[in-house]
């Protein structure tokens, strides 16, 4: 799969699409412990399968850092890659996502507003895996309902 430099799903394929999420994990500097393992999904980016072609999929994963956020200074990708501990992608069919019902966002800061439509996934109610996969960079669970004829990972 290559990443998509247009508007759209974020990785793509002839065959399929993935709309990939993450979630920071085990924050650094954060005496409260852990964030919430959900994640935050646009209600557009759900229309995406009506427009696209290929089988959809959703990629939620989870990363962990070596440092706090408010630490890091750069937007060098090689940079913030070193910064990565560990990362798993679970993959999911998109159809998954119409569990979570779209809620309305708006607010202001001092350099933008904005009114939304946000969808909630839970790390919780991710399918049972079915297969997990070692890459380079962590680990891939493809969960119950996703073929594994698509994802050639090994």
């Amino acid at each position: 799969m290559e990443l998509n430099d247009g508007k759209g799903p974020d990785v793509i394929d002839d065959k399929k699409f993935l709309e990939v999420k993450f979630c920071l994990t085990k924050p650094k500097g954060n005496e409260k412990g852990n964030y919430p393992c959900s994640w935050t999904v646009l209600d557009h980016q759900v229309e995406y399968a009506e427009f696209w072609l290929q089988q959809g999929f959703w990629g939620l994963g989870l990363y962990e850092l070596d440092r706090p956020v408010k630490e890091i200074r750069t937007y060098d990708r090689e940079k913030l890659e070193s910064m990565v501990l560990q990362r798993e992608l679970y993959i999911v069919e998109w159809a998954w996502m119409d569990r979570f019902p779209p809620h309305r966002v708006s607010g202001k800061t001092k350099y933008s507003q904005w009114k939304n439509s946000f969808r909630y996934p839970k790390f919780g109610e991710i399918p049972k895996i079915k297969r997990t996969i070692q890459v380079e960079k962590g680990l891939v669970y493809l969960t119950k309902g996703v073929s594994d004829y698509l994802f050639n990972l090994g």
